[in-house]
């Protein structure tokens, strides 16, 4: 099992916000601050609305989108494996990898 801090941490750097909308990243961070482990000092609406920033930024939104679905509809997402939504956070990393071998100075790229 992942380390739940590192996964709430995880979920944060992919969420989606939709405006009007709940928020599934921020809903699924949330929740995931009840689990045992968890970093409750996260702040789950900033930490989801500056990687929606860049997603967007990077041109990856919808592999970001696609993970936070499939993270949002995980049956415990206290119970989160390394293979939970693997094709989708490894389709995530790969756009973000090209991304920043391509525009290195960018600010998504720093971290």
């Amino acid at each position: 099992m992942l380390n739940q801090p590192s996964v709430v941490g995880a979920l944060a750097l992919l969420c989606v916000a939709v405006a009007g909308c709940s928020n599934p990243c921020v809903e699924t961070c949330t929740a995931q601050l009840d689990c045992e482990g968890a970093d409750t000092s996260i702040d789950c609406e900033q930490v989801c609305a500056e990687q929606q920033t860049s997603a967007e930024d990077s041109g990856c939104t919808n592999e970001y989108d696609n993970l936070i679905d499939c993270v949002a509809g995980a049956d415990d997402v206290c119970a989160l494996t390394e293979d939970t939504c693997k094709e989708e956070r490894d389709a995530q990393l790969v756009c973000l990898v090209e991304y920043c071998i391509n525009f290195p100075g960018e600010a998504v790229c720093d971290n």
